[in-house]
Formats: structure tokens, C-alpha cells, sequence
């Protein structure tokens, strides 16, 4: 009789343990190919989300976007934190793989123009940031708002990055590509280099440029006019200008899951978006797709 109980007893065992190994939400692997400016944030995220729910086992690895969306399209990952929505042949792919994904958008972000400190622009249009990034202004006499005459030394990431082909899809330098000086292994590197050329230029993410050199500054677009003098107005990248919407170049963060059932994958989505997850972005310098609310209580003395 007690070897009978005792069988019973480690089938019951085995049971919970099977039961407690398959992936849930908040149970199980957790593999996440993230655009490498967004490494580190999806790490933190991935780190607090396990500190939440310890029975989930996260691996972040940061690549290119275009590393990230394919190994997604191939099935080789089930999650994606990237800086781009999927385009028409990456869809096409999914669409014919019989695929499908659910993406969750959890940050906005913005493309900025960094220079370097020594050179005399206050402020550039969205049609110089044209010129510069299709190489019609190769030289900064070319560029009205600067009073440089030498070389323009445009830098940016490689053309698998989300940042390059947002350049090109949103300065129409998509059929001839971008014209380029030099390419980044990171947004970090081309701001590096801009701190030490006072002839470079780059456009990076908001987020890039947190931790900048004190040689780098930031460039107001002018995509305003002011109502009361009439004149163009610059609106410089911030939390503020791209949660209003004044900044006119910003982007958003989405997470794309592909799990055939909810698991891991779709509860860190979720996770991003709750008040911890949320907080975690906005420390990182970007705009929380759930803006933060706080609940103000109304006293009245009697």
C-alpha cells in the first residue's frame, strides 16, 4: 500500500512539473531580438519583467533591424523589439510562410540632426536635411541656415538599420540611396565621430543621443510657422515636442509576436505597456505609448 501511495505521489509530482514548464505568459523562455539602439531598453525591460514573474528566462539580443525582422520572418524568434514597421516584401514573406504577427506599439521615438559644436548652425529645415541626405548639398554652402563652406560630412548606420531606411523613405532617397561619407557600426559611433569633425552630420535617434559628447549639439527643425510673426519656427527634439507632436520627424517602437499561442512573447508586450514597464521607457529618454496618468484627490474644507 505504500509503494502504491508513494507511485501515486511522484506521478502527481511529475504532472505539476510538466504543468509548470509549459510556456505562459509569464512562464517559460523569453528570446528577444531587439534594434540595437534599443538593446539596452529592452534589457532593462526583460530584466524587470523577470523580476516580476521569476519563472520567466529572458535572452536579449541587440542586432540590426533588418537582422532582427528576418530572423522573425524565418521563424527562428518569436519576438521583435524594432524601430520600423514591417515593409511590403517582409510582409509579402510573412503573408507566404503562412505567418502571422501581433505587434504592440510601446514607444515613440525621434529621428534627430546632430553637428558638431564649432559649427555655426542654429536651426535646419526638412528640406536641407533632403539635400544632405540624397548629397545635393555637398558642401555646407549648399545648406542655407549654415555658415560653413567645406565638405559635408554626412555619417549614418549601415542600410540594414532602421534608422537608414527611415532616412531614405522619409527624404525620398529610397530609388538612389542615401549619399554618405561614412557608416557607423552604431548611432552611438556617428555621434562619436560628429564630436570630433566639425564638418559631420548625422541623424540619429532621440534616444542616441542621450549621453552625447559635449562637443555634439542638437539641431531644431523648422516645421512651424509662428502665428504671430508669420515667420518659420525651429522645434527642438524632446519627450515633450514628440508627445505633443510639434517635432516632426518621430517614429514609434513596436513589439511584433509571433507565437502560434500566448506565451512568454505576448506577456512581455503586455508587461511594456503597464505602469512599470512605461516607466522603464520614459527613463530611457523616450515618449511611453501609455501616457503616465496621476490621480489628483479634491479636498474642501468645510
Amino acid at each position: 500500500m505504500t509503494r502504491i501511495f508513494l507511485l501515486v505521489a511522484a506521478l502527481a509530482l511529475s504532472s505539476c512539473q510538466k504543468q509548470d514548464l509549459t510556456p505562459s505568459p509569464t512562464n517559460g523562455p523569453l528570446t528577444v531580438f531587439a534594434s540595437e539602439a534599443y538593446g539596452r531598453l529592452a534589457d532593462t525591460l526583460a530584466g524587470e519583467f523577470q523580476r516580476i514573474y521569476p519563472a520567466v528566462t529572458p535572452h536579449v539580443h541587440a542586432m540590426t533591424t533588418r537582422e532582427a525582422v528576418v530572423h522573425f520572418v524565418n521563424d527562428s524568434v518569436q519576438t521583435v523589439l524594432i524601430d520600423r514597421p514591417f515593409n511590403g516584401e517582409e510582409l509579402n514573406a510573412m503573408k507566404e510562410s503562412g505567418r502571422e504577427a501581433a505587434s504592440t506599439f510601446v514607444a515613440w521615438d525621434a529621428l534627430v540632426v546632430a553637428v558638431n559644436m564649432d559649427n555655426r548652425i542654429d536651426s535646419i529645415s526638412l528640406r536641407s536635411i533632403e539635400a544632405i541626405a540624397k548629397g545635393e548639398a555637398e558642401r555646407w554652402s549648399r545648406v542655407p541656415e549654415s555658415r560653413r563652406t567645406d565638405a559635408v560630412e554626412f555619417v549614418t548606420t549601415s542600410q540594414n538599420t532602421g534608422v537608414h531606411e527611415m532616412i531614405s523613405r522619409r527624404f525620398g532617397a529610397e530609388a538612389g540611396g542615401l549619399r554618405v561619407f561614412a557608416v557607423g557600426r552604431s548611432q552611438e559611433e556617428c555621434v562619436e565621430y560628429v564630436g570630433r569633425s566639425p564638418r559631420a552630420v548625422t541623424i540619429v535617434s532621440l534616444a542616441a543621443v542621450r549621453n552625447r559628447p559635449a562637443t555634439v549639439k542638437i539641431l531644431p527643425v523648422v516645421t512651424l510657422v509662428d502665428s504671430v510673426s508669420g515667420r518659420p519656427a525651429a522645434v527642438s527634439p524632446s519627450q515633450v515636442t514628440v508627445d505633443s507632436g510639434h517635432y516632426p520627424l518621430c517614429f514609434r517602437l513596436v513589439v511584433y509576436n509571433a507565437e502560434r499561442r500566448p506565451a512568454t512573447g505576448s506577456g512581455f508586450a503586455a508587461f511594456v505597456l503597464t505602469t512599470a514597464g512605461q516607466k522603464i521607457v520614459q527613463n530611457s529618454g523616450l515618449v511611453p505609448a501609455v501616457p503616465p496618468s496621476r490621480v489628483i484627490q479634491l479636498t474642501s474644507e468645510q
